[in-house]
């Protein structure tokens, strides 16, 4: 079997559970693990870049918003 997911706006991804009720996604079309929760979603940190987003699915995007930079990105 294969822990692989397609999702429309999210591509590929690959869950793995963490501790205390927390998740981690790879996320293939971005080449990034990312961390969250269920209490914590849709914020979600970036652990190659040490930083937190913002995530939100809009129609077949995913849109993520960086709080260094004050800025959303379409992907």
């Amino acid at each position: 079997g294969t822990n692989w997911f397609y999702f429309p706006a999210m591509g590929w991804f690959y869950p793995v559970e963490g501790d205390e009720n927390t998740f981690w996604l790879y996320l293939s079309d971005l080449d990034r693990w990312l961390w969250t929760s269920p209490t914590l979603f849709p914020l979600i940190f970036e652990a190659s870049q040490e930083r937190w987003l913002f995530f939100r699915i809009l129609g077949q995007k995913m849109v993520i918003y960086k709080y260094e930079s004050g800025l959303w990105t379409i992907q």
